[in-house]
């Protein structure tokens, strides 16, 4: 409705009062309603009585996307108001870093399209690592428009079809997947897949990376025939690009192995993890950090498969390296401490497990935030030992605490918190009768 009525009376405002709605609805963050003004002929660099423009306002106030569609419409980064603050200070003050982020990479100068070509893409390989730096911290709101950002520079300096528009669809495909956005992820990593296979020819390493993330995206989706396809491809590629013994080689086997471990097909995936270890070990060494996850997941295949003989000194290996490359407190230590308990008590040695389930615990607690999931885990363990055992009271509290865990931090229809939340229901129907 605001819009209707600002494009119906627009004939008979005068300019300055666009110029005010502009500066107004700025602070307000009504990004719609901004666009059609600077649209209709509002001064872009317009000033209130603080000699703020609207971009300042909305940097100040945090509104992102009003500040993105001022930038892209040409509004002055380097402007000052009465007090000499520029728009990225006013954001800092404020503690909107990610908005300071993007300013500073736009830069004092005019719109990026109109500087020459190096210095667009300087900003966008800069818009590019800030927005990698959000994701990393899973800050994902604030790693969406980056990624954008650089995108939309990338598509116009170089072209749609270029291999950096490719990397950047990529990575923002890495954001919507992340977010459960599984039809969006699709589209990009699909799109992505056509710029690699046109520009660098359907055999380049990186067709191979571009089907791999499509791959376990279908995984996630349960399209398992899809993602074979799509792995057996991309390793195939590796081995013709790389040759046989090469980390992208291993990689790329672990994940087919990963998916027929995940369809129920555990001997199906067992020569793929044993060519994947055998990989790591040649060219990396038995010892190395790489080795150990590697060595954790064929030992929890053999658990699955009832092989614990083997599944033993491959959990010890895989703590043993951990232990001496990060140090005894490490979340991979207790993971795989959590593992060598889970093998004993399969065996129906809980003597044996108790300790390795309470250090596992000990050092997920220490090493890891409150609400991490691995806690749960960790806690929900110890609460089955304990169960088993019969000690009612002792496993109460720590299934209940884990389930409260696992409920905030992977949802109350994860199968974990399910399992969980199955024993603890029991638990109380026993102590009750």
């Amino acid at each position: 409705m605001a819009i209707l009525l600002l494009l119906t009376l627009s004939w008979v405002l005068p300019q300055s009062s666009f110029d005010q709605d502009l500066l107004g609805m700025a602070g307000k963050g009504q990004t719609a309603i901004v666009k059609v003004l600077i649209g209709a002929g509002a001064d872009l660099n317009a000033r209130d009585e603080q000699s703020r423009t609207a971009l300042m306002l909305a940097a100040a106030k945090g509104h992102r996307e009003t500040v993105l569609a001022l930038i892209d419409a040409g509004a002055e980064v380097g402007a000052t108001d009465s007090k000499g603050k520029t728009a990225k200070a006013l954001a800092e003050e404020a503690g909107h870093t990610v908005i300071a982020e993007l300013l500073a990479a736009e830069g004092g100068g005019d719109n990026p399209w109109n500087e020459a070509k190096e210095e667009s893409l300087v900003r966008a390989t800069s818009l590019f690592d800030l927005a990698e730096i959000q994701r990393e911290q899973r800050n994902y709101a604030e790693a969406e428009p980056l990624y954008q950002r650089a995108l939309a520079i990338y598509e116009r300096v170089l072209g749609p079809e270029h291999p950096d528009v490719a990397a950047s669809l990529n990575n923002l495909a890495l954001i919507y997947r992340a977010q459960g956005d599984y039809s969006k992820a699709e589209g990009l990593y699909t799109r992505a897949l056509a710029i690699v296979e046109k520009a660098l020819g359907p055999e380049h390493p990186d067709v191979a990376t571009s089907l791999n993330n499509l791959a376990f995206l279908h995984r996630h989706l349960h399209r398992y025939s899809r993602a074979e396809a799509l792995y057996t491809r991309a390793i195939a590629i590796y081995r013709k690009a790389l040759g046989e013994e090469n980390r992208q080689v291993a990689a790329g086997l672990e994940n087919l192995a990963d998916l027929h471990r995940i369809q129920g097909n555990p001997d199906r995936a067992e020569p793929f993890y044993r060519q994947a270890l055998g990989i790591y070990e040649k060219i990396l060494g038995p010892e190395h950090l790489q080795t150990a996850p590697s060595l954790f997941s064929l030992a929890e295949l053999h658990r699955v498969q009832g092989k614990f003989v083997q599944a033993e000194p491959l959990y010890r290996r895989a703590i043993g390296i951990y232990e001496k490359v990060l140090g005894p407190e490490h979340p991979d230590v207790a993971r795989s401490l959590g593992g060598l308990a889970e093998l004993y008590r399969a065996q129906g040695k809980l003597a044996e497990a108790e300790p390795l389930f309470k250090q596992s615990l000990e050092i997920s607690r220490k090493a890891l935030a409150p609400g991490h999931p691995q806690v749960a885990w960790s806690l929900g363990n110890l609460g089955f030992l304990y169960r088993d055992q019969q000690r009612f009271a002792e496993a109460e509290p720590l299934l209940r605490e884990a389930l409260e865990i696992g409920k905030q931090s992977l949802g109350p229809g994860h199968a974990l918190v399910t399992a969980i939340q199955k024993a603890h229901s029991e638990l109380l129907l026993r102590r009750r009768n």
